[in-house]
This record gives structure tokens, C-alpha cells and sequence, in this order.
């Protein structure tokens, strides 16, 4: 015989004090997870437009030191057009001293024929061939004169140049980028020898015979120096401001990496909800059981 069911009323509350409280802290979590994601977004958006930035600014950099490239070989083939005319003024100085050595055995023959001039004069009314001559001789002094001023204007136009330092502005260069920046001077007497007053980069070494900078640079940082160079007479110029050197450090992508504390909030809430769930599940078949027995179910609030 079948027992009759029992008509009962059971007051169930649905969520406990903790299961709010832990949802509410799931959700917390779950914002400062959205948070950190946002904030991530917003450095590698700062770090691709830092990027960005450099590689124009190098783009910008190659292009300046293509048209310094282009300056150095224009330098050099006005520096060969120099070393010919230095080869032409010691041509003219060979021809200055051979000029001067007949202008002065000119000036003796000069001096020999007005002896003989002066000595003719007093023959020059009882010998009419005799006064022919001194007319000739005296011709012959008039031009000779004139070739002796022509060559003493043409030895005062000779001039040397003075000794110089070409200014000069170095890029900005990146570490671990190979370089090659000469210094140039013009005037004086060749060959040059330079002398570098201040700090280089790490890598980064000085020609005293070309004045050229080159290596790999290794170290940034702003660096400031001057130099000096003296020719082959010992004529010595200085630079009146010294010369700056930037370097900046070259940029490195970080690989993705996710921190400790990251994963324990991601942990966590994953603990919460398999916890929520589980309670969940527990709630139903408790009542689905109690329901099989008979029991009258009523929600309140």
C-alpha cells in the first residue's frame, strides 16, 4: 500500500550571504582584469608610435648622412683640385725665383749699360754713330724696365691661404651602428695632423692623420669635444666651439610576458566560478530530491 504524500511548505533562500559576496568579488576581478588588459593595449600603442618615431627619425638621419656622404666626396675632389693648385703655386714660385734671379741680372746689365750710357754722352756730339747707340741702348733700358715692373706685380698678386676648419654638424647616431664621420680643413700647408680634446663614445676611435671618427658605437649618451689641426708648417687652428655628438639608445621589443599576480587573479576567478556553478548545482538537485519525496516547494524573497 502506497504512503500518502505529505503536504509540506519549505522556505529556501537561493543565495547565501557568500555566494554574494564572492560574485561581487568575481566581478571586481573581472573589471581589474578588462583594466590591466586596456592599460596593456595602451603601452604597446605608446611603444609602436615611440617605434614609428625613431625609425623616421633614422629615415630622416640616412638621408642627412647620404647628403654629408656627397658633401665628403665633393670635399675631396676640391681637396685634389687644392693639391694641384698647391702644385701649380710651387711652379710659380720655382719661376718667381728664376724671374727674380734675371730681374737681378737685368738690373746689373741695367746698371752696366747707364755706365756705358753715361760714358757714351760725352762722345755723343763728335760721334754721331756713337749717339745712335746710346738712343739704342736707351730703348733697349725703357723696355727692360718695363718687363722688370711686370714681373714685380705679377710675384705681389702671389698669396697663401690661410689655415681653416670646415664646420661641421654629426648626426644623431643609434648604439650598435657603425659609423664614419671625417673632419675637414682647408688652407695652409699639407699634410694636416689633428688632435681630438674630449670624450668619445664606447667603440668609437679618432685618426690624428685623416681627422676622421669612426667604430661601432656602443654607449649612448651626449658627448662634446673639440679639435685642432696644424700643417706642415706648424700653423695650429682650434675649433672656437666644440663639436656635439649625440647618441641614443637603440630600441629593443620586449617579448610578451604575463606577470605572476595575473595569473593567481585569473586563478582565482576561476576558482569562484567553478565554486558558483558547483553551489548552483547542489541547490538544484537537493531540491529535485526533496521534490521526489513529496515536499511542496514556495520561494520567498
Amino acid at each position: 500500500m502506497a504512503r500518502p504524500k505529505k503536504e509540506r511548505e519549505v522556505s529556501i533562500v537561493h543565495f547565501s550571504f557568500f555566494d554574494l559576496l564572492f560574485g561581487a568579488f568575481g566581478a571586481f576581478v573581472f573589471l581589474m582584469i578588462m583594466q590591466v588588459i586596456s592599460t596593456l593595449n595602451l603601452v604597446d600603442a605608446d611603444i609602436q608610435k615611440l617605434v614609428d618615431d625613431t625609425i623616421r627619425e633614422k629615415v630622416t638621419l640616412t638621408k642627412k648622412l647620404q647628403k654629408y656622404k656627397e658633401r665628403d666626396l665633393l670635399f675631396k675632389d676640391l681637396q685634389h683640385q687644392y693639391t694641384a693648385l698647391m702644385d701649380d703655386r710651387k711652379k710659380i714660385v720655382q719661376k718667381k725665383e728664376e724671374t727674380l734671379r734675371k730681374a737681378e741680372k737685368l738690373e746689373t746689365q741695367v746698371g752696366s749699360l747707364q755706365r756705358e750710357l753715361a760714358s757714351l754722352k760725352k762722345y755723343q756730339k763728335t760721334d754721331r754713330k756713337k749717339g745712335e747707340m746710346i738712343k739704342s741702348l736707351e730703348e733697349e733700358n725703357k723696355r727692360l724696365e718695363t718687363t722688370l715692373n711686370q714681373m714685380r706685380r705679377k710675384l705681389s698678386v702671389l698669396k697663401t691661404m690661410p689655415l681653416t676648419i670646415k664646420p661641421i654638424a654629426l648626426p644623431t647616431t643609434i648604439t650598435e651602428e657603425r659609423v664614419h664621420l671625417p673632419l675637414a680643413a682647408e688652407g695652409g700647408s699639407l699634410p694636416y695632423s689633428w688632435h681630438l680634446e674630449g670624450n668619445l663614445p664606447n667603440g668609437v676611435s679618432f685618426n690624428r692623420l685623416t681627422g676622421t671618427i669612426s667604430g661601432m658605437v656602443k654607449s649612448a649618451g651626449d658627448y662634446n669635444f673639440n679639435v685642432k689641426v696644424t700643417d706642415a708648417k706648424g700653423v695650429s687652428v682650434k675649433t672656437k666651439k666644440g663639436i656635439a655628438f649625440k647618441v641614443i639608445k637603440k630600441y629593443e621589443k620586449q617579448g610578451e610576458k604575463v606577470s605572476s599576480w595575473f595569473v593567481i587573479l585569473t586563478l582565482i576567478s576561476s576558482l569562484l566560478l567553478m565554486y558558483i556553478i558547483w553551489g548552483k548545482y547542489k541547490i538544484r538537485k537537493a531540491i529535485k530530491k526533496m521534490e521526489a519525496e513529496g515536499w511542496s516547494l514556495k520561494w520567498v524573497k
